[in-house]
């Protein structure tokens, strides 16, 4: 119930910050992107989380990966990893639900379509999602899916969306 109650926090704290008010520093919130100071400065782009994905990401504060675990052949069970790294003063969030949405794909079946926080290793500075699937054919195929995470600082939490996608060469 409690960890309830904080990501309901957490989401009512980021709607606030849309609407000018603060949260306080023991409430997670969303980070909002920086606004132009100057005439002509750009906003800080919104990472996209539509479209095809890649499969990993370099900022600031985190690093997110979608790596093979093994090679892959057909009607054989298979798996490939998510791990996030927290970076610097960042930390993983232990109160926030980590979710993987799978995409359809042809070529490879999923036992599930959503992969949630019970399937990750959390750790303080990493969090580790194993990605169970079998693919049906062989040759090219991609896994692919929005990954939802948050990481911390002592002042402030970053709710994060990533789209990850992987090529996977099926034998």
């Amino acid at each position: 119930m409690a960890e309830r109650s904080k990501f309901h926090a957490a989401a009512l704290c980021a709607v606030a910050l849309g609407l000018g008010s603060g949260c306080s520093k023991d409430t997670p919130k969303a980070e909002q992107p920086a606004t132009p100071t100057e005439p002509g400065a750009a906003l800080t782009p919104k990472p996209e989380v539509e479209g095809p994905g890649q499969p990993s990401y370099s900022e600031e504060s985190f690093e997110l990966t979608l790596s093979p675990k093994g090679s892959y052949a057909v009607d054989q069970p298979a798996q490939a990893e998510v791990v996030l790294v927290a970076r610097g003063a960042f930390k993983c969030n232990d109160q926030y639900p980590y979710k993987l949405k799978l995409d359809p794909s042809e070529g490879l079946q999923f036992p599930k379509q959503l992969i949630t926080k019970d399937a990750v290793e959390l750790q303080h500075k990493s969090a580790v999602m194993t990605v169970d699937f079998t693919p049906t054919r062989a040759g090219a195929a991609t896994l692919s899916g929005l990954y939802s995470f948050s990481v911390c600082t002592d002042d402030k939490c970053l709710i994060e969306k990533r789209k990850l996608s992987l090529a996977i060469d099926v034998k």
